[in-house]
């Protein structure tokens, strides 16, 4: 891992009203999906989401483990651990 990535615990709530970050604490990030857990609907969600706050490109995102629960492990590319809590504004 360089300095400019991060590994990253989510956990999800799919099916929400909204898609919303809910709370970062003990580097777990809580988020919150308007997207139903069916065919990778949800993980896309997350994923573009998380793409759009964090100002990086889908691609740079990567779902290590938990695809199909709702505790996930993220690697991002192109931003370090230092700016994380600033980017999302928790």
């Amino acid at each position: 891992m360089t300095d400019q990535s991060v590994i990253l615990e989510v956990r999800v709530k799919p099916r929400a009203s909204i898609t919303r970050l809910v709370s970062y604490v003990d580097d777990v990030l809580t988020i919150e999906l308007n997207a139903p857990p069916v065919n990778n609907k949800a993980n896309e969600a997350l994923i573009a989401f998380l793409a759009k706050t964090l100002h990086v490109p889908k691609n740079q995102i990567t779902i290590h483990s938990g695809k199909t629960g709702r505790k996930k492990i993220l690697h991002i590319e192109g931003v370090s651990q230092d700016n994380l809590s600033s980017l999302l504004d928790l």
